[in-house]
C-alpha cells in the first residue's frame, strides 16, 4: 500500500523540485493544487505498474460512492493491473467509527462495479468489510 503521508507538507511548486517544468492536468485546478494533482497522478501510475501478486485497496464505506469511476483508482491504477502480474485484488471497505450507520458495503452498487472492473481483467477479487 502506498503511504502518501510521507509527502505531506512538501512544496511541489518549488522550481528546484520541478526543474522549472510546467505540468498540465485535467483537474481544473491551478498553482500548487495543480502540481499536487499532477504528482499524485504520476505517483499512482508508476506505483500501480509495479504491484504484483496480491493487491489491497482501502475504500471509504462511509461515503455515498466508495468506488468512483472518475477516481484515480479507476482511471489510472486499475488499467495498470494485469494478469499474471497481479493475481488477486482485495478491497477493504472501512467505515467511520463515529457513524452509527454504515451506508456502503461490499454488495453496494459501486463496489460491484469495482468487482466487475477487476474480474474482467481475469484477476481474482475479494471484498472485506471493516477488516480490523
Amino acid at each position: 500500500m502506498l503511504t502518501g503521508y510521507i509527502f505531506d507538507g512538501l512544496n511541489w511548486c518549488d522550481k528546484n523540485i520541478t526543474g522549472g517544468k510546467g505540468y498540465t492536468t485535467t483537474c481544473g485546478c491551478t498553482g500548487k493544487a495543480q502540481m499536487v494533482y499532477a504528482f499524485w497522478k504520476s505517483a499512482s501510475n508508476a506505483y500501480s505498474k509495479r504491484v504484483q501478486d496480491d493487491v489491497g485497496i482501502i475504500l471509504n464505506g462511509s461515503i455515498s460512492i466508495p468506488f468512483d469511476k472518475n477516481s484515480t483508482l479507476a482511471t489510472v491504477e486499475l488499467p495498470n493491473l494485469k494478469q499474471p502480474q497481479v493475481r488477486q485484488v482485495t478491497a477493504y471497505i472501512v467505515h467511520d467509527l463515529e457513524e452509527g450507520q454504515y451506508p456502503r458495503k461490499c454488495d453496494s452498487e459501486s463496489m460491484l462495479e469495482l468487482k466487475m472492473e477487476i474480474t474482467k481483467r481475469n484477476i481474482s477479487y475479494r471484498c472485506e468489510e471493516d477488516p480490523m
